[in-house]
């Protein structure tokens, strides 16, 4: 039996480090680019991927494995097999057999596999906006020492019967669900209501009908975007991205002066409810560390207004048409207060 030597082993295991480090990018990068808006941006899926993965979506893992991992592993294997399958013999103009050097099928295999890599590695970076992200967080801006006002040097006033406040953040929404004649892209309009509210009310817009507030960097996933409209500041991620998932951390952005710090200040009773685990990406540690009283998610709906102690809807967390109703309980509940109160809700 003929003996492997030390140094094949190793260079056919950079091959195979390489050729799955390629497809594993190119998967991926399709799997995002199907699976998310292409203007979630990079922050949000690296944030995510370090966090903790409690009270994510099942579905959505299981979906990158279907078509992130099993793709990467089959074709791993059928390239890595073609390797060593590669012809050690080199055929000459007469048709004799010549060998080829050991070594030169090795460096055949392993430059093929280093190009192989950084060929997938470049055609995934620029499909999922690594160029744009790597310029963004280069370059430097003076928008929040030219813009931004700190609650805590600013003087703060109440009216001497505070009024309650609601703040619903609507996962998910966008204006192109609107018809075009209001400026959104659907053949009719879907959010009919909505759009009347936003038309006889205050609309934070970027035209001049109906639009959509203008998204920063750090803001365009749900925690990064609960804690820019809160606080005014974007969630950029800290230096060491191994540890930013909030949930890592004892104290959450304690600098930060929030809405609910100022609401805290002057005695407002605060709730914060969602219709999924409060806990997945911070959002529980946030509101908790910045003056909310109560957190109310799945696991408090269960025992309340679900129909059964182990109700999941399979995807996410429950309905919205039971979280109306669930609001509504605990609106009247907390109504009954002898203090003001701020009440924010997050739909799915």
């Amino acid at each position: 039996m003929k003996k492997i030597k030390v140094s094949s082993i190793i260079i056919f295991s950079l091959c195979a480090l390489f050729i799955t480090l390629g497809f594993l990018c190119f998967f991926s990068a399709h799997w995002f680019t199907r699976s998310f808006n292409s203007d979630l941006g990079l922050d949000a899926v690296i944030f995510t991927l370090f966090s903790e993965i409690h009270g994510a979506d099942s579905g959505l893992v299981n979906s990158y494995i279907l078509q992130g991992v099993l793709p990467t592993v089959a074709c791993t294997a059928l390239t890595v097999v073609a390797l060593v399958l590669m012809p050690k013999w080199l055929i000459t103009g007469d048709g004799k057999k010549k060998k080829t050097p050991r070594r030169i099928y090795k460096g055949v295999a392993l430059g093929l596999s280093v190009v192989l890599f950084f060929l997938f590695f470049a055609v995934s970076a620029n499909h999922i906006g690594l160029p744009e992200y790597l310029e963004a967080r280069t370059n430097s801006t003076s928008i929040y020492e030219d813009n931004y006002v700190n609650p805590d040097k600013t003087n703060i006033t109440f009216p001497e019967t505070k009024r309650n406040l609601i703040y619903i953040y609507l996962e998910s929404m966008e204006v192109t669900f609107m018809d075009e004649e209001n400026g959104g892209a659907a053949p009719f309009n879907l959010i009919p209501e909505l759009t009347e509210l936003a038309k006889d009310n205050i609309n934070f817009s970027q035209s001049q009908g109906v639009g959509g507030g203008q998204t920063t960097v750090g803001s365009t996933w749900t925690i990064g975007a609960l804690v820019t409209q809160t606080s005014g500041a974007p969630l950029s991620l800290p230096s060491d991205i191994w540890n930013n998932g909030l949930n890592y951390y004892s104290q959450v952005l304690p600098g930060l002066t929030t809405l609910n710090n100022v609401l805290n200040d002057n005695g407002y009773y605060q709730v914060f409810m969602a219709g999924s685990d409060a806990s997945f990406g911070g959002r529980r540690e946030y509101f908790s560390q910045h003056g909310l009283d109560q957190v109310y998610d799945l696991f408090t709906a269960r025992n309340e207004i679900l129909p059964n102690a182990q109700y999941h809807d399979g995807f996410w967390g429950f309905e919205d048409m039971y979280l109306f109703d669930y609001a509504k309980m605990k609106l009247t509940e907390i109504s009954q207060k002898d203090q003001p109160f701020a009440f924010t809700m997050l739909t799915v």
